[in-house]
């Protein structure tokens, strides 16, 4: 099924187009955009995936060392605090995971900003990946990234901290 509006820009389609009148782009496929390449620019120079290794390494030695601490051979229930000991690891490292992305999102406003591009699109990013949930969002705390309300008011605390007079007109769309 072909959409009804670009992927790119949102402009509206008709049923056959292949390729949008507005911005030039494949009607059916998204493209990388500045907000984009700027937001995972930063998790490469912030090195979060070996800061990840190393969180996760450290969460599945303490819980091990949990695990032996509260293994009873002679209480078949004490093998519950080993998942209890498993799923508190995985949050806890949830949890830096969406500092990670928020840390992300606030440098790529700084790179776009310093690029001459206008920061406020990543907002828009954010606005669509809150309406492709369709508000199916799990809680916060069970997902590795931010929901993207959370995301698009740090978002704008960031344009704004950026920009204290405003954002200039003329930065790249």
């Amino acid at each position: 099924m072909q959409p009804t509006h670009c992927l790119n820009c949102e402009a509206p389609l008709s049923e056959d187009q292949r390729f949008c009148q507005n911005c030039g782009q494949k009607t059916n496929t998204h493209r990388l955009t500045w907000s984009h390449f700027s937001h995972e620019v930063f998790h490469v120079v912030g090195r979060h995936s070996a800061e990840q290794a190393a969180r996760a390494q450290l969460s599945d030695g303490l819980t091990g060392a949990a695990v032996m601490a509260t293994y009873d051979p002679n209480d078949p229930s004490s093998t519950g605090s080993a998942q209890v000991a498993q799923l508190i690891g995985q949050m806890v490292n949830m949890s830096y995971g969406r500092d990670d992305e928020l840390e992300s999102d606030n440098q790529g406003v700084h790179y776009m900003a310093q690029s001459g591009y206008d920061p406020r699109a990543m907002v828009s990013v954010m606005q669509k990946l809150e309406q492709a949930s369709n508000g199916q969002e799990p809680p916060e705390f069970f997902s590795t990234h931010p929901n993207p309300e959370r995301r698009i008011e740090k978002i704008q605390e960031q344009v704004a901290k950026e920009f204290p007079n405003g954002v200039p007109d003329n930065l790249k769309k």
